[in-house]
């Protein structure tokens, strides 16, 4: 009589080498990367590599084997990327990342790496297991069909320039006409008129054409402080005429104290304009005409704050089916030719690598919504030193690193601070709040200093004999007019702490306090 049992049968010892070794073979013979490090031991060397990995980086194992993976880094890797690394394997789990890897050669590859840790019988790590995949080909044809993406953008506005240009060119040959009839009849006094008129024609022009500049361009990614609902304005009016024609109404709201983002303005106006220019069509093929509705706004959320631009259209929808697939590459549901299917993966992609995230809500025969929420940046407005009963102080700086010194400076002298680097972020915190005394870079990195004075006496006129003027020379003479009529005094960099505080107390003796603030000097 036998007994049943729940025991596997035990492998010979050969079947088990037998099984090590095809599991080897298989390893040593893909073509993808593969690398196997061992945390236990100090700074987690690599202790085994397959020949693809040879391969793809010129280095042969007895070169890697013991040594840390960051030796395939280089001066072109993202820190951020090699962070994220580092973070992962902190917390012990997958992560799959892209970074720019560099050969034992010199050259560069991507590298799509995917790390995973081998786990023993009771959870611990006791590996990590590292997937190296080049893919710098995928993305230099991603490079180039962005590109293409971005120039049936401009085919599109190219209709816009005309209709842009045409009337301030008309206008400027009109007035030209006029002004030579004039002269040939001696008429002297009314030229002036015609010949400002003219100026102000070929400015329009100018700005139109300046608008049109950067979009089929490429240049490097450069972030700088950018305000969102500035970017969206400036897109919707490149996109005016293709509104025209398609018959879209366009509604906006915008959030007046939206704080600004760090953003590459050009790659962030290629998102807006993707978006519109997808609602646009959408409308148009569905029923001829359309309502966009473009909010922009401050929002608290999954670990906000967050700046959220939504842009909604009244078209089809999406179908369920092709809902969760719009990012993907190549996607499209329109007809071959008309468009590359990268518009959408390709504002995800550059709306990622801001930190924000790029979503979609529709219903099918209600219309679709495209939520972008991006990071504000947390330099961009900063208030620091909030002293009940202090003067208030507006630090308007472009340099962040001077700027954070004016202000803790001033803060140390027992002063309220709030620091701007830009005119137009300066402008929003005037809309928030009143100042006793303006302190301001003469240039400017959005508008010039002189019209930025004029809108915050404008907006706050106590402020024309409290501004100081922070200039590189003094005897400049658009700088002494500039001071004449504002009523404004200029300190020169570089400058003393001392001469600084001096001219802050003067200032606040010297002018009418804001109302509702304080009028003493803070000792």
């Amino acid at each position: 009589m036998t007994s049943a049992s729940s025991k596997p049968p035990r492998r010979s010892s050969q079947a088990v080498e037998g099984a090590r070794r095809v599991r080897d073979e298989a390893i040593a013979s893909v073509g993808v990367g593969i690398l196997i490090t061992d945390p236990h031991q100090p700074d987690n060397p690599i202790i085994y590599v397959n020949p693809a990995f040879e391969r793809m980086t010129g280095y042969a194992a007895a070169e890697a084997l013991g040594r840390n993976c960051r030796f395939l880094q280089g001066a072109g890797t993202d820190p951020s990327a090699v962070a994220e690394i580092r973070q992962a394997l902190k917390e012990e789990r997958d992560l799959r990342t892209e970074l720019l890897n560099y050969r034992k050669d010199g050259s560069s590859f991507w590298n799509e790496l995917t790390i995973s840790p081998l786990r023993d019988a009771k959870g611990r790590v006791t590996h990590y297991v590292g997937i190296i995949n080049d893919r710098t080909e995928r993305k230099r044809v991603e490079q180039h069909l962005q590109q293409v993406e971005k120039l049936a953008a401009l085919g599109t506005l190219l209709s816009g320039v005309a209709h842009e240009l045409n009337n301030p060119l008309f206008i400027i040959s009109g007035y030209a006409q006029l002004a030579r009839e004039k002269i040939n009849q001696g008429r002297y006094d009314d030229l002036k008129g015609d010949l400002e008129t003219i100026r102000e024609a070929a400015q329009r022009a100018s700005t139109a054409v300046n608008r049109f500049l950067g979009i089929g361009s490429r240049a490097e990614a450069r972030r700088e402080l950018c305000r969102v609902d500035d970017l969206v304005k400036q897109a919707l009016d490149l996109l005016s005429n293709d509104f025209v024609i398609h018959q879209v109404t366009v509604r906006t709201q915008f959030d007046p104290t939206l704080p600004s983002i760090l953003a590459d303005s050009q790659d962030l106006s290629q998102v807006f304009l993707n978006l519109f220019t997808n609602a646009s069509q959408a409308m148009a093929e569905a029923h001829g005409r359309g309502t966009l509705s473009v909010s922009a706004t401050l929002i608290q959320d999954q670990g906000g704050p967050w700046v959220e631009v939504r842009v909604s259209d009244d078209g089809p929808g999406i179908a369920p089916e092709h809902l969760p697939r719009i990012f993907d590459p190549f996607y499209t549901t329109k007809p071959l030719g008309r468009r590359t299917g990268l518009g959408l993966t390709i504002s995800q992609r550059i709306v990622t690598e801001l930190g924000g995230i790029l979503t979609c809500e529709s219903v099918v025969g209600q219309g679709t919504s495209l939520i972008v929420r991006l990071p504000i940046a947390q330099h961009s407005l900063a208030v620091v030193g909030e002293k009940p009963g202090a003067p208030m102080m507006l630090v308007v700086e472009p340099d962040l690193e001077l700027q954070a010194d004016i202000g803790s400076y001033l803060e140390r002298q027992g002063y309220c601070v709030t620091r701007a680097g830009s005119g137009l972020v300066a402008v929003r915190s005037l809309e928030r709040a009143r100042y006793d005394v303006l302190l301001m870079d003469a240039m400017l990195p959005d508008i010039t200093g002189e019209e930025f004075a004029r809108r915050a006496v404008a907006m706050q006129p106590w402020l024309a004999g409290r501004t100081i003027v922070l200039a590189g020379k003094e005897n400049v003479p658009d700088l002494q007019r500039f001071l004449k009529e504002t009523g404004s005094t200029v300190v020169c960099k570089p400058f003393s702490w001392q001469v600084l505080g001096q001219r802050v107390r003067e200032t606040l003796l010297g002018g009418s306090a804001a109302p509702g603030s304080p009028s003493g000097v803070a000792k």
